[in-house]
């Protein structure tokens, strides 16, 4: 890959044994890239689940205490 192009002189078999070459580095970057958004896409999932569960929690814990005041309020009249 790191030959320096020659012009229009390459015969066909150079020129195939490039593009085999270059075919195959392609699919390996492919393939690489494809395994790096894959634990991309399962790390946004993991994010999403941590957001969400902290958001009901303190939903829950806000409603809790709401319920609580709510409750002494409601004894002292």
């Amino acid at each position: 890959m790191s030959a320096p192009v020659s012009g229009w002189t390459d015969d066909v078999s150079t020129v195939e044994r490039r593009m085999s070459v270059h075919e195959a580095v392609c699919a390996e970057r492919y393939a690489s890239i494809l395994a790096v958004l894959r634990d991309t896409a399962h790390r946004v999932t993991r994010l999403e689940v941590m957001v969400v569960a902290a958001a009901g929690s303190t939903i829950l814990g806000m409603a809790g205490l709401v319920a609580t005041l709510a409750l002494r309020l409601g004894k002292g009249s």
